[in-house]
């Protein structure tokens, strides 16, 4: 990695527009881009990209859905009513 570009490795790709490997390997071959359908497999910058300009609104909507859960925990107190609390992310 001398290079100086930053690898992302697929599988941690997929979990962060919250969508499968097989999708990503699929679009990416519908672009002339082949790649192995393995979890390990690394993506350049550029290829990165392509995800990023593609699947930004999956990325958008699952960043949301996280918001709209950390307020939506609670617990119950002594007499039975809800306490809601946010979880802190660090």
């Amino acid at each position: 990695m001398s290079n100086g570009l930053q690898v992302k490795r697929l599988s941690k790709v997929a979990k962060e527009f919250n969508i499968g490997i097989h999708t990503i390997v699929e679009f990416l071959e519908s672009k002339n881009i082949t790649i192995e359908s393995n979890p390990n497999t690394k993506l350049d910058e550029n290829i990165y990209a392509v995800l990023l300009e593609e699947f930004q609104s999956d990325k958008t909507d699952k960043e949301a859905a996280k918001k709209v859960s950390e307020f939506g925990n609670y617990h119950r107190d002594g007499s039975g009513k809800k306490i809601y609390f946010k979880k802190w992310l660090s």
